[in-house]
């Protein structure tokens, strides 16, 4: 895919997928601080913006980002030459995680599908239309329990 055609929704993509909250890569993009949460909300509900970041995730991950491969690599070099005590323990502490050697025994395996989702800063994973919908209002709920 192209480039967005739009030139600030462009550059939101190329802001976002550096690493920025969508509100400051819609600032950063040129749009208004007043509504730049909103607009970044309604920006990555748009599938041509959707598209375009994972292409660019992708061309990142593609050029960027060591393959597993050469993570595992690089993990298993630094737990058998690191000097540091806990650096060892950290690196094969993940390579543990990669592997799954920490999954639970009586789980089923899980099938993994590739699709795009946003991992929040408390590592929360949603996708695009879970981040626009509305959370169910507790509101109503308190105010029965203080009329009782």
């Amino acid at each position: 895919m192209p480039p967005v055609n739009n030139s600030r929704q462009e550059k939101f993509c190329l802001e976002y997928i550096s690493g920025k909250s969508g509100q400051r890569a819609a600032i950063d993009a040129g749009y208004s601080p007043h509504s730049a949460r909103v607009t970044a909300s309604r920006l990555l509900t748009k599938a041509n913006i959707i598209s375009r970041i994972a292409e660019l995730q992708n061309e990142a991950a593609g050029n960027k980002v060591m393959t597993v491969r050469q993570r595992k690599e690089r993990l298993s070099e630094i737990a058998k030459t690191s000097k540091v005590p806990a650096n060892p323990i950290h690196a094969i502490d993940v390579l543990n995680k990669m592997e799954r050697i920490y999954a639970d025994e009586g789980r089923e395996p899980v099938e993994i599908v590739q699709s795009f989702v946003f991992i929040l800063p408390d590592g929360t994973r949603v996708t695009p239309r879970q981040l626009i919908q509305p959370k169910p209002s507790q509101g109503k709920e308190e105010n029965n329990k203080e009329r009782r």
